[in-house]
């Protein structure tokens, strides 16, 4: 099993100041991105789920729990649409927004075809060397398009920018050649390239001893194996009632 790693008590602190030091540089260096290079040269990372909901106050804020089938996913996102990433991410502070144009409203009366859009990537932090995403959730490639499970992003920074509504489910890529479950996602691991990352819809979070008291490392790859398993369902609805259409 992939993914494995001890949790020490410095974790937490350390990421704390790291995410501080990530304020002060995004600040000093907003103004001159240059994103293929940062592509090329930033590894992506993830801060795990207790962390995230801690540090962003994000409890309860995705769906990811309710979902248990598509059905679900449909009823618990206010919008539903075909978007293609047509710019480069503009940057806002430590965050991330994705430059789209919806192709088709699936769902959703604030929108209509050609009209331009931003949505938020999932970023907690980035820099030249690291771009740090919640767990599970991997970046968009510029010039594809996707399936998108949206609602509006409270409290933000650009005024009104969208995000996702499920970090497992937010979106689907339309324009991989494969529509195979198990070649749309995997397990995270250390020193994935943000290139690499953008060929996966999901990135199932590694096992991490330690962050849940009281779990054994098999309860743990037994609670992986689970969420594995119920991904491959709702992705496989998802690509059932919505891939091989004409967009």
């Amino acid at each position: 099993m992939k993914g494995i790693r001890r949790l020490f008590t410095i974790g937490m602190t350390c990421l704390i100041i790291l995410t501080v030091g990530m304020t002060i540089y995004a600040k000093a260096h907003i103004r001159s991105v240059n994103y293929e290079e940062l592509k090329k040269e930033s590894q992506y990372s993830v801060v795990y789920k207790p962390f995230y909901e801690a540090i962003y106050r994000l409890h309860d804020f995705f769906i990811d729990d309710k979902v248990k089938t598509v059905t679900d996913l449909e009823a618990l996102s206010p919008y539903i649409l075909v978007v293609e990433v047509s710019e480069n991410p503009t940057y806002k502070g430590l965050g991330m927004l994705d430059n789209c144009t919806v192709k088709k409203v699936i769902k959703g009366d604030n929108f209509k075809s050609g009209m331009k859009i931003k949505i938020y990537e999932l970023v907690g932090a980035w820099t030249s060397f690291a771009t740090i995403y919640l767990s599970g959730s991997t970046p968009l490639k510029v010039g594809d398009t996707y399936l998108v499970f949206l609602k509006e992003a409270s409290n933000a920074n650009v005024k009104g920018a969208y995000i996702f509504t499920s970090i497992k489910y937010g979106h689907f890529n339309l324009s991989l050649d494969s529509k195979k479950v198990e070649e749309r996602f995997t397990i995270y691991e250390d020193s994935i390239s943000l290139d690499e990352a953008e060929k996966y819809d999901y990135m199932v979070p590694g096992i991490v001893i330690g962050l849940e008291d009281n779990k054994t490392e098999e309860e743990l790859i037994a609670e992986q194996e689970k969420e594995i398993e119920e991904y491959k369902k709702v992705a496989n609805e998802v690509y059932e009632k919505f891939f091989d259409k004409e967009y």
